[in-house]
C-alpha cells in the first residue's frame, strides 16, 4: 500500500508535467532563435541559464518561469505574448506547425531575406509543386 505522502508527491509531479502550451512556447522560442541566428548557448548566456536548459525549454520538457520568459522575449526582440500566438489553432495546422524541422526553418529564414518579387516567385513555384 502506498502511503499518503507518496500519493501526494505523485499528484504534484503529475501537475508539473508539461502541457501543450509548454510545447508551443518552446517551439516559438526555437523558431525565433533560429531565425535570428542565435545558438542555444548564446541565448542561454543572455538570460543566465545553461544551454541544456534552453534545450529543455525548446522541447517543452521544462516549463519557463515568467522572469525567464520575459528575458527570452527581450533577447529575441518580441513581447512575451508573441510566444503564445497561434496556440488555439486548427489541429491539422498545429500538427504541421509542430513538425517544422531545421530545413524548413532554414527555408523560412532565407525566404524572409528575399525581396517581395522573389518571395512571390518562390511561393508560386512551391504552389506549383504541391
Amino acid at each position: 500500500m502506498v502511503d499518503s505522502s507518496k500519493r501526494r508527491r505523485r499528484r504534484e509531479a503529475a501537475s508539473r508535467a508539461p502541457e501543450n502550451v509548454d510545447f508551443h512556447v518552446g517551439r516559438q522560442i526555437r523558431t525565433r532563435r533560429v531565425l535570428q541566428g542565435l545558438s542555444q548557448a548564446a541565448l542561454a548566456a543572455s538570460i543566465g541559464v545553461s544551454f541544456q536548459q534552453i534545450q529543455k525549454y525548446e522541447r517543452g520538457a521544462n516549463r519557463i518561469s515568467a522572469g525567464h520568459l520575459f528575458e527570452l522575449a527581450r533577447t529575441l526582440s518580441c513581447t512575451p505574448n508573441e510566444f503564445f500566438e497561434g496556440l488555439e489553432i486548427d489541429a491539422r495546422l498545429r500538427d504541421a506547425y509542430t513538425g517544422l524541422g531545421n530545413d524548413e526553418l532554414s527555408l523560412c529564414l532565407a525566404y524572409r531575406n528575399l525581396d517581395g518579387r522573389a518571395r512571390r516567385a518562390i511561393l508560386a513555384f512551391a504552389r506549383s509543386l504541391s
